[in-house]
């Protein structure tokens, strides 16, 4: 796991990552930096396979996490025993042992090229969990990760903030699991789209918070092309960005979580 670069985190006594949005946005910054530094000087597709197979050392076994597509993925962490997986052809559940560090991705995801987007969204959040939540489940016995459709409605870090989601759909982080759901998107989403390129991409465009609503739609349908993740992954990266810029121009020192 990231033999070149240890991340510098700071963790709570739970072993959570005290972690700011902004900080996850350069901690994204650093890991592509020492990684393959062309994917902060040009806006286009990050190879996340490549990323997780041969930078984190990560295993990729793509099995049926469920009869219904209700989970996404898993990361395993520690000696995994029995984890139940299913079979479409028996209908039936079997007992599935692997190795540590392998992310389970379920098979619904490769099915279709129209599911790229999720399937790559799903690779790096689990990713992110690998870079940044060892030592939360590292202590935990035979504990594994799991991401399913709600964790992808990316969770808020605040009630009374907008849904970045634009579906009106708002989630409080209580539980570790909030926190550790929240900072795996974050880290996805500053992966998948790192702070420098989309400057580039947006001083392209000479786009800036103050840009019309049209602009805006046409500049976040660009990022979803260039990028290459869903048009509601693009909207929220832009919305974090602005966030970002407002609270530089306003000089508040106050943390986005």
């Amino acid at each position: 796991m990231i033999e070149q670069f240890k991340p510098d985190v700071r963790y709570r006594t739970n072993n959570i990552p005290v972690l700011s949005f902004k900080e996850i946005e350069q901690l994204a910054v650093d890991i592509i930096s020492d990684y393959e530094p062309k994917y902060l000087k040009k806006p286009q597709s990050f190879d996340v396979d490549d990323f997780i197979e041969f930078y984190l050392g990560c295993e990729i076994e793509i099995v049926h996490l469920s009869h219904n597509h209700c989970y996404f993925g898993r990361y395993i962490f520690n000696e995994a025993e029995d984890i139940p997986i299913y079979c479409p052809e028996t209908k039936k559940v079997y007992a599935l042992q692997t190795d540590p560090n392998t992310i389970l991705l379920d098979a619904y995801l490769t099915e279709t090229s129209e599911r790229e987007h999720l399937r790559r969204f799903t690779l790096m959040h689990e990713g992110g969990h690998g870079v940044k939540h060892q030592r939360y489940y590292m202590g935990i016995d035979k504990q594994l990760t799991i991401f399913d459709m709600n964790d992808y409605e990316e969770p808020q870090a605040s009630s009374t903030s907008n849904s970045i989601l634009g579906n009106g759909k708002r989630r409080v982080l209580k539980t570790d699991e909030d926190w550790l759901e929240y900072q795996a998107n974050s880290f996805a989403s500053c992966m998948l789209m790192n702070r420098e390129a989309l400057k580039i991409l947006l001083n392209k465009h000479s786009y800036s918070v103050k840009s019309t609503s049209l602009q805006r739609v046409y500049i976040i349908g660009e990022i979803s092309k260039i990028f290459e993740v869903s048009y509601e992954a693009a909207k929220v990266r832009l919305d974090k960005f602005d966030e970002m810029e407002l609270l530089s121009l306003s000089n508040d020192n106050v943390s986005l979580f």
